[in-house]
C-alpha cells in the first residue's frame, strides 16, 4: 500500500496556459535557445516559492493537478451549463509541463523526473463562481510501494 509524506498543496488563481515551445534566435554566429514563459508560469512559480517547502522534496513523488478553465459565455446557460469537462485546447499535457517546469524552477523538487505518479484533469470552472479559473496542485513524497495499484 502506498504511503505519502511531506504533502504540499496550493491553488493558483489565473487562466491556465500551456508551456510555450522552445524558440531559437541568431546572435552573431551562434544560435540561442530560449523558452518563453507565460504569465501563468510566473503565477505558479511565485506561489510555489511562497508556499512551497523550504528544501527541495527528495525521492519519488506523486503529483495531482486539477485545472479549472474559464467557462465560455455559450456554456453558462441552458444545456451547456451542466457541462463539466473542458474538451478543447489548450492540451492537458502542455499545461502539465508548464506547472512542472515552474515547480522545478521554484525548487519544490530537484527535477521533474522525480514525479513517478501523476493524475490530472481539465474541467470548466463552475458557473456559481465558487471556483475561479486556475490550478490546484498537490505533491507528496511516495514512501512505500508494495505493488502498483
Amino acid at each position: 500500500m502506498k504511503k505519502y509524506a511531506n504533502e504540499f498543496s496550493m491553488f493558483v488563481t489565473g487562466e491556465p496556459k500551456p508551456q510555450a515551445r522552445p524558440r531559437f534566435a541568431r546572435v552573431g554566429n551562434f544560435v540561442k535557445t530560449y523558452s518563453p514563459k507565460s504569465v501563468f508560469f510566473a503565477l505558479v512559480h511565485n506561489e510555489a516559492v511562497l508556499k512551497g517547502p523550504a528544501l527541495p522534496m527528495l525521492g519519488p513523488l506523486s503529483l495531482k493537478l486539477q485545472f479549472y478553465m474559464p467557462r465560455p459565455l455559450a456554456l453558462q446557460r441552458g444545456k451547456g451549463a451542466a457541462r463539466v469537462w473542458h474538451e478543447s485546447r489548450p492540451d492537458l499535457d502542455n499545461m502539465e509541463k508548464a506547472v512542472m517546469d515552474a515547480m522545478t524552477q521554484a525548487r519544490v523538487w530537484n527535477d521533474d523526473g522525480q514525479v513517478c505518479e501523476k493524475s490530472s484533469a481539465k474541467v470548466l470552472a463552475p458557473i456559481d463562481g465558487e471556483q475561479r479559473p486556475g490550478v490546484f496542485v498537490w505533491v507528496a513524497q511516495i514512501l512505500d510501494v508494495e505493488g502498483v495499484e
